[in-house]
């Protein structure tokens, strides 16, 4: 059944506020009928004009729906619709019940057209989410011999490219100084008590530095340093502020499943109105190892989502992302990415095991996901990384690898990001 935990409603499949809704701005008033007739009230409403889209937050929604006329059948309704979508002993929740209610009235008598409303969704990094792969391993300090340095940057002629990185906030290593903008709120402050999580941010941005050294790197921060998860709406707040602030490339190392598969709402908005940035995401780390014993020690040792890994990823799989998968050291697929034919969306792939950057100095507790509940546990397992390097693994980091390598093929070419895209993309 779906599990709720802090307003979270969590399925094998997806992840929701179970009282919030997002309605396109020239609906509401139609929602807001639908709602006053079924004594439902909005308590919280937050307007996104660059979306056309309305945040609400509902109350009320419980006791309309246990008092829904003809309940009953309408749940049956709703069952068989969602047929193949959900599983057998998941249950519908109440926000189920009230979209399901207001897209068949309508659509009903207007022909299959209905108002724009949906769920507002969970999203979370593929290296912490228990929907889109898990932990693949924690960081690990690097070993003795192995380094990491950040090649200089180089003065050019032309104004820098623009990577925008929507991720957790960023911990102010040393080295990069002078590569990044970012806020106040998207810097991590230095604590006694980090998670590994924390450092997520600076290793991505290290590797896409190290692609593109002259590129300028600007912090968009979604991601809850301690949990790695967002909102779909915070998240599409940031990809439609990419455009405003003319950022050339958005690398978005996050993302989150549909039960039916099809593309959020928020998110398809979001990458409809950003037309002109060049958005790369990660296919996620819900993939299988190609034998028994591998999956084996995947599952006991390190950790293995339940999702199928047929299931798309979102915004990775949007026609106009470009999705990353991660190869290993031998060139091969790495066994947590999903291959090309259990994931067609995939766009193209990047080394992803491994993979050396800067990260948070000092000691840093391991952290891991509850797959059941979807919450973060500490592990009791402190971990000395020293000035601030790490390895660490996952689709997250090829994604980097990719946003980096359009970046340095735009600053040296000194074409647009699209045809810097178009460049990397062709050559397979």
């Amino acid at each position: 059944m779906a599990m709720q935990l802090n307003g979270i409603v969590r399925r094998e499949t997806e992840a929701f506020h179970a009282t919030r809704v997002v309605v396109d701005l020239k609906d509401e008033s139609l929602l807001d009928k639908e709602l006053a007739d079924l004594h439902v009230h909005t308590v919280e409403r937050e307007e996104s004009e660059p979306l056309g889209l309305a945040l609400r937050e509902l109350d009320g929604l419980e006791a309309a729906m246990e008092n829904l006329p003809n309940r009953t059948e309408l749940i049956g309704l709703a069952k068989k619709a969602g047929e193949g979508t959900y599983s057998s002993h998941e249950e519908l929740t109440h926000l189920d019940l009230l979209l399901f209610y207001i897209r068949r009235k309508y659509s009903g008598t207007h022909s299959g057209w209905h108002p724009t409303v949906a769920k507002e969704r969970f999203y979370e990094n593929p290296e912490g989410s228990p929907y889109s792969g898990g932990n693949t391993g924690h960081p690990r300090p690097l070993k003795t011999g192995e380094s990491f340095a950040l090649p200089a940057r180089v003065d050019a002629d032309r104004p820098p490219v623009r990577v925008g990185v929507i991720d957790t906030p960023l911990f102010a290593h040393e080295e990069l100084a002078g590569r990044y903008l970012a806020a106040h709120d998207g810097l991590l402050p230095r604590a006694s008590d980090w998670v590994s999580f924390g450092g997520h941010c600076l290793l991505v941005c290290s590797l896409a530095a190290e692609q593109a050294p002259s590129a300028e790197i600007v912090i968009r921060p979604v991601l809850d340093p301690d949990t790695l998860t967002t909102t779909s709406w915070t998240l599409a707040k940031e990809m439609v502020q990419a455009q405003t602030d003319e950022l050339d490339i958005l690398v978005m190392a996050l993302g989150g499943p549909t039960a039916d598969g099809e593309e959020p709402l928020v998110l398809a908005r979001a990458c409809e109105r950003t037309p002109g940035v060049v958005k790369v995401a990660a296919i996620g780390n819900h993939g299988r190892p190609d034998d028994w014993w591998s999956g084996a020690f995947m599952a006991e040792e390190i950790g293995r989502s339940p999702l199928d890994p047929t299931v798309p990823m979102w915004p990775a799989a949007s026609p106009t992302v470009i999705g990353v998968g991660a190869l290993n050291e031998e060139g091969g697929r790495a066994f947590f990415s999903p291959s090309q034919e259990e994931a067609p969306w995939t766009d193209c792939w990047a080394p992803g095991t491994n993979r050396r950057g800067l990260f948070l100095p000092g000691d840093v507790e391991m952290v891991r996901m509850n797959y059941d509940s979807g919450t973060v546990e500490r592990t009791g397992e402190i971990t000395d990384f020293g000035q601030g390097y790490a390895e660490w693994d996952g689709t997250s980091f090829a994604t980097a690898h990719v946003g980096g390598a359009i970046a340095a093929i735009a600053q040296d070419r000194g074409v647009s990001a699209k045809e810097a895209a178009r460049i990397h993309l062709a050559r397979g």
